[in-house]
């Protein structure tokens, strides 16, 4: 599994290089204009921006595996499918904190160019920003792992956008559903609504801390249901 992250590393490193560059140019424009021009960050703006640059660069190293067929390789060689499986996680993971890394360095950065202290960038930049917003940029990488290995970088990552848009309507909808369907079936349906409401106001009553270590609880959960289904996928791959 070493010399697997270690060809990876290898392999993206040398193209991260070149990408380095762009993150650096993007974040710092980005930040500059947000700081010029709104005085401050907009959320609904760097987030996305930091998400998809971080993603991009952790799927870096599959593109090119993707691109020389290298799963026939591994194929043919006497390695274990969830060896396989766990360094591209691994490696997908040292991508992302590499360039969720740099970003905070960039952004830090325009702060001291623009002589501009922004509060929401100091909470980002900040010990429990820095580890929040890591475990969210995680749980989108375990998250589309499983959608890849089934159906390959490009159909996997508009599926899972596909299926991550419908869960998100879902959610919503939940309680009208469960409103409608109250008086439609013979038993009573309210329970599930103040499961979801007791649920709800859990989490949002939570501290600091414990909502960090209920994110962590969340994530371990995630990675391991997304990393069992990635070996099953990948064993059933038709390679």
């Amino acid at each position: 599994m070493l010399n697997l992250i270690k060809k990876d590393i290898t392999i993206a490193g040398i193209f991260m290089a070149v990408t380095a560059v762009v993150i650096s140019f993007l974040t710092l424009m980005a930040v500059l204009t947000m700081l010029d021009n709104f005085g401050g960050l907009i959320l609904g703006f760097y987030i996305p921006m930091v998400i998809i640059l971080c993603g991009g660069a952790s799927f870096l190293f599959m593109v090119i595996d993707e691109a020389f067929q290298a799963d026939e390789l591994y194929a043919s060689l006497p390695i274990a499918k969830w060896k396989i499986i766990g360094a591209r996680y691994i490696s997908s993971s040292l991508m992302m904190l590499l360039s969720y890394c740099l970003i905070a360095l960039v952004s830090y950065s325009a702060q001291l160019i623009e002589q501009k202290k922004d509060p929401i960038l100091k909470l980002i930049l900040s010990p429990e920003g820095m580890i929040g917003m890591i475990l969210i940029m995680l749980l989108f990488l375990v998250y589309y792992f499983p959608f890849i290995i089934k159906f390959g970088l490009a159909k996997g990552m508009g599926i899972g956008l596909i299926a991550l848009f419908c869960l998100f309507l879902i959610f919503p909808a939940g309680r009208f559903i469960l409103k409608a369907l109250r008086g439609v079936v013979h038993f009573d349906l309210s329970f599930f609504t103040t499961f979801f409401d007791a649920v709800r106001r859990w989490v949002t009553g939570l501290t600091g801390n414990e909502t960090l270590l209920f994110m962590i609880a969340v994530f371990a959960g995630t990675t391991l249901l997304s990393l069992g289904l990635s070996i099953r996928f990948y064993k059933h791959k038709d390679i």
